[in-house]
């Protein structure tokens, strides 16, 4: 096996002897194609797109599953208006009741990146701060 190797190598126009591994290289380097300057720049220009649009994904993925959001939820206001509602007659404990569960349901289904604070914790009017509001 080791003879078929070196029978390769020692085969074919060589500029120097069959062992000296000088004289391969000067051979291959000659023949090789020289590349053409278009297709190097549209490949850089490929590389160059695919990771800006790899880097928006990677931005867009974190703030939508991983950044911590804050929400504001007025749960006193809602009571005082849930208890309003009761008392002048516009709706009955059962539909107070179910009212409350919707907030319950609403507070669970939030995602775990999300932060629900009560509405008074929350000085002045943040921009950037979502706020909850149910029907």
């Amino acid at each position: 096996m080791e003879g078929e190797g070196k029978a390769e190598i020692a085969s074919g126009d060589q500029t120097g002897s069959p062992g000296e591994a000088g004289a391969i290289l000067p051979q291959i380097a000659a023949d090789a194609p020289s590349p053409d300057e278009s297709l190097v720049s549209i490949s850089y220009w490929g590389v160059f797109i695919i990771c800006v649009a790899v880097s928006a994904l990677t931005l867009f993925a974190y703030d939508r599953f991983y950044a911590t959001k804050v929400a504001v939820f007025d749960f006193a206001g809602y009571i005082e208006k849930t208890r309003n509602d009761v008392a002048t007659g516009k709706i009955d404990n059962n539909q107070m009741l179910a009212r409350l569960d919707e907030v319950k349901k609403m507070l669970d289904s939030m995602p775990s990146n999300v932060i629900v604070l009560a509405g008074d914790t929350i000085l002045g009017n943040p921009k950037k701060v979502q706020k909850l509001v149910l029907p």
